[in-house]
């Protein structure tokens, strides 16, 4: 999968056309400076660059309390409803996704197996205080319900909440 852009980010932030608008979410909108600190990381991390990528993780986590790894794939568009508390491990996440605050996006940590991360698709929501854990797969347009714990894979369209998937 390849990673979304700075650019992108931007033009999926403001209004149509708006200079105005792109300058005002540069300045005013805390999803998509956390974005660009995200994207700043992956870049780094990508050319060689560790202890800048490292930096600007570090930015993410003083800036917001949240931390998307410098190895995680995030697509165009995704955007974070309340940038508060959120971690995302070395996951997945396709275009147009949305995440609320305080989720957390991660391996089972077993100790002794190879650490596994969700691949999130296009268009998925996913609502404040949810754990996705493993190697699981969240389908399109699929929604994780508010303080879910999700750790089986969810289909395309179907709605988990809780434990329990609802298609």
């Amino acid at each position: 999968m390849k990673s979304g852009s700075i650019r992108n980010d931007i033009i999926q932030h403001s209004k149509p056309g708006s200079v105005t608008s792109a300058l005002y979410n540069l300045i005013l909108n805390p999803s998509l400076q956390l974005m660009i600190l995200y994207r700043i990381s992956n870049l780094m991390n990508r050319k060689g660059y560790p202890l800048l990528a490292d930096m600007f993780e570090y930015l993410q986590y003083r800036m917001f309390s949240c931390r998307i790894s410098k190895n995680a794939h995030v697509g165009n568009g995704v955007k974070f409803a309340h940038p508060v508390g959120i971690i995302i491990g070395a996951a997945i996440i396709y275009d147009g996704v949305i995440i609320w605050q305080n989720v957390s996006i991660g391996s089972s940590g077993k100790d002794g197996q190879k650490k596994e991360y969700p691949v999130i698709h296009r268009n998925a929501k996913i609502y404040a205080g949810s754990v996705l854990v493993g190697g699981i797969t969240v389908g399109e347009n699929a929604v994780i319900g508010a303080l879910s714990f999700v750790n089986r894979s969810v289909k395309d369209g179907a709605t988990f909440a809780g434990t329990e998937v609802r298609e």
